[in-house]
């Protein structure tokens, strides 16, 4: 109950535990924790004092207390603690782990190595004090650190010539953009950016396998760089830092008593202010969570960080979170997050800080959060998968009423999604039985066209209506599986006039059909029927752009695949595919606009630097901060190598001209024509520079 802000249930509990022990030390600990985490310091006194008058020596109860205050990111008063702890009894080395790694994320590194180094001698057989000493070692090896306003970066040196000016740039820009918008930012933060997962997860918690890409500890984070490819694969460690510096500015400005739903809910919020192509993605989970009863109330979320209950809910708790602070910004403005940020900085807990900020409860917030959602995705006709428990639900129900048709249609489009075909089958063709004993001609399966038309026979009627349709869908489904694409075409365009309850998968197997007969406009005039009743997809980008490739417009099938770009934040490939082509175009404008966040990506890509110095200069018109940007970008693809020199030193020779340094500009042409006497825009710039 601690760890998820709920410190009334929480306080109830451990006064009922203190009257049958008054003097338990972990419970008196729990007590002072929550004093302290509600800003009540009088009241952890108190407690301290009962502890001590009790136990003068008693150290586990500052290192309790300390175990649970790092855990709220309180990690300045879990070092405080640990020490305290050492001041009543010098001897308690367990608590040494504690005070060594909360010393280093607050930025007195030297010290907090020493203590953990005391703390290895006591106990050499601590895997977390072990894993953090050997990567101090390797950090005092492999890293370097270099000095910016406002922050300090520790970079390996295989990074530092490529990487560092990227970083600086981002850090910058978190600095003024973020710090400006939360009006709160440490006078220094460390920044580190691990090539290797190991060692960022060392760092980050002290053992291996973390399953993230940024940590961050108030005035440290740590980050994954784009050197890292195996452990998790291609991703956007810019978008990554961005993140997390958003969670520096929200600690900061609550003093470190912001909940996990609304920090993360902010940085995952923050993310697309950014970059427009920092999206989520998330708007399927979000439908799924609500399609399956999953949202959780407000006062409630952080325990899908703490206790999840079902896999990957930690993750579906960052969206949910991001689309609270979206409803907020849209419905009230962004005053009302910094609101929320200053009542827990006050000590205030989830329920508390929603009634002073809004005005009314908790309750009333889920209620309106909800409707916002509803709104937001009315039209959206995209179905989530089934959960994995409603065949159980079904299957339960029939047992009950098993002439339900709606019931029995919705069971074997569950089957079909699955890939159960005998089971798919069997139910669709009991359900198209059933709907034609209750309503003889499917005809008449239109509300109100049964005699009356009543409430209950539309009712009826509308049940008939979609459980006959789901029952012509998993047939369909069942058929193209089979490679019977004529019986399942019949199938899936029965099921859509009859109103199925998941028409995109019937339009999306129909463009799977017209594509495996080479009928390309047909497959593509249905994968936009899914277009239009989706949540946006970079994958569907991706589709299209294959089947415009296939239908020979290769104009078409490039806007696609820029679409995708704009919807896909880890994807440098896509992007270069992209940007190759419309640098063949002349359109540079373009070519700018999806290589923009490119080296956010992957600085180290050799088929990008060129590109994208070309499109800056091109794009430039005079504007010195993109000529010097774009020369930034020649002078790395020096350092890679690219295959075609005489490009990186030509572009940075043009770069040079329009900035007035001649004498550079003419010492970078002729390195051009020394790599290619042939490059016909640089023996023009030669002459023209040697005439001046």
């Amino acid at each position: 109950a601690i760890l998820d802000g709920d410190f009334e249930a929480a306080l109830e509990r451990i006064e009922t535990g203190l009257k049958h022990r008054p003097a338990d030390v972990e419970l008196l600990a729990a007590q002072a924790a929550v004093q302290l985490l509600r800003g009540d310091q009088a009241g952890f006194q108190q407690i301290e004092q009962q502890v001590l008058k009790l136990r003068p020596r008693c150290a586990r109860f500052f290192e309790a207390v300390a175990e649970t205050v790092q855990m709220k990111f309180r990690y300045a008063e879990a070092r405080d603690l640990a020490k305290r702890a050492l001041e009543v009894d010098p001897g308690y080395h367990p608590v040494l782990a504690i005070l060594g790694v909360n010393l280093t994320r607050t930025g007195q590194e030297e010290e907090g190595r020493k203590v953990l180094q005391r703390a290895f001698e006591e106990d050499p057989f601590n895997v977390f004090v072990f894993n953090h000493l050997q990567l101090w070692d390797r950090l005092d090896e492999h890293y370097t650190t270099v000095e910016m306003k406002g922050a300090k970066l520790r970079i390996s040196k295989e990074e530092l010539l490529v990487s560092t000016r990227y970083v600086k740039d981002l850090v910058n820009e978190c600095r003024e953009r973020l710090g400006g918008r939360y009006e709160a930012v440490p006078e220094q933060v460390l920044i580190e950016l691990f090539p290797k997962h190991a060692d960022f997860s060392a760092r980050s918690v002290g053992l291996p396998g973390i399953p993230a890409l940024g940590v961050c500890f108030g005035k440290v984070v740590t980050v994954l760089s784009a050197k890292e490819k195996k452990a998790v694969g291609a991703h956007s460690w810019g978008r990554t830092l961005w993140h997390e510096y958003a969670h520096v500015c929200t600690l900061t400005r609550s003093k470190n008593r912001v909940p996990r739903w609304l920090t993360e809910g902010i940085s995952v919020y923050e993310e697309p202010k950014g970059r427009k192509t920092w999206v989520r993605g998330s708007d399927g989970d979000i439908l799924m969570l609500m399609d399956r009863g999953l949202i959780m109330p407000v006062a409630r979320l952080d325990e899908g960080f703490t206790k999840p209950r079902y896999p990957n809910q930690v993750m579906m708790s960052y969206y949910q979170g991001g689309a609270m602070c979206e409803f907020i910004e849209a419905r009230w403005g962004f005053e009302k997050i910094l609101g929320l940020l200053d009542a827990y900085g006050e000590g205030l807990d989830t329920k508390q800080a929603i009634q002073k900020v809004f005005g009314f409860d908790h309750a009333d917030f889920d209620r309106r959060f909800m409707r916002f959602l509803q709104r937001r995705y009315r039209h959206v006709a995209w179905r989530p998968p089934p959960a994995p428990e409603r065949r159980r639900e079904l299957l339960s129900h029939l047992g009950r009423s098993p002439l339900d048709v709606a019931a029995r249609g919705e069971l074997a489009w569950v089957y079909a999604v699955y890939g159960k075909d005998v089971d798919a089958a069997a139910q669709a063709g009991l359900a198209l039985e059933h709907a034609e004993k209750l309503a003889p001609e499917l005809g008449q399966l239109e509300l109100g066209a049964l005699p009356g038309g009543e409430a209950r026979a539309a009712l009826r009627a509308a049940n008939l209506r979609a459980g006959a349709a789901d029952a012509h869908l998993a047939l369909g489904v069942v058929a193209g599986r089979k490679g019977k694409l004529s019986r399942a075409a019949r199938r899936l365009r029965r099921a859509l006039d009859l109103g199925t309850r998941d028409p995109v998968l019937a339009h999306k197997l129909l463009s799977k059909i017209h594509a495996a007969r080479k009928q390309w406009k047909q497959a593509i005039e249905e994968l936009r029927t899914v277009e239009r009743l989706s949540p946006p997809n970079a994958e569907l980008q991706r589709q299209f752009a294959e089947l415009w490739k296939k239908a020979g417009d290769e104009a078409e099938s490039m806007a696609a695949l820029k679409q995708a770009c704009l919807l896909d934040s880890d994807d440098a490939k896509v992007r270069v595919t992209f940007a190759t082509w419309a640098a063949k175009q002349g359109r540079w404008v373009e070519v700018l606009e999806v290589l923009d966040d490119v080296n956010l990506i992957d600085p180290f890509r050799k088929d990008t630097h060129l590109l994208l110095g070309d499109a800056l200069r091109k794009t430039a018109l005079g504007d010195e901060a993109k000529l010097k940007r774009a020369l930034g970008e020649y002078e790395v693809a020096e350092i890679l190598k690219v295959d075609y020199l005489a490009g990186a030193y030509f572009g940075k020779a043009a770069c040079l001209a329009e900035l007035g340094k001649r004498e550079e500009a003419l010492e970078a042409v002729r390195k051009a024509l020394g790599d290619d006497p042939e490059h016909a825009e640089a023996r023009a710039l030669k002459t023209k520079l040697e005439g001046k």
